[in-house]
């Protein structure tokens, strides 16, 4: 009993720092990154979308990047 304590016990001691390291990686991204465009396939008929209510606020919180 007293090994499998100690046996637990160094486990538990010697994985905490692999455990608390941070991450080490990086990216590095050429071109861009664009989100896949999405589209809306009616065939021949006409189709109304309704987003309901949009209020202007959400236009004006938002800062404008180029």
């Amino acid at each position: 009993m007293k090994k499998l304590l100690f046996s637990l016990a160094t486990l538990i001691v010697m994985s905490t720092p692999a455990l608390a390291t941070p991450p080490g990686a990086n990216l590095k991204i050429n071109g861009d990154i664009t989100p896949p465009t999405c589209t809306v396939n009616a065939g021949d008929n006409d189709i109304i979308i309704d987003y309901g209510v949009i209020s202007p606020l959400l236009f004006l919180l938002r800062k404008i990047t180029h």
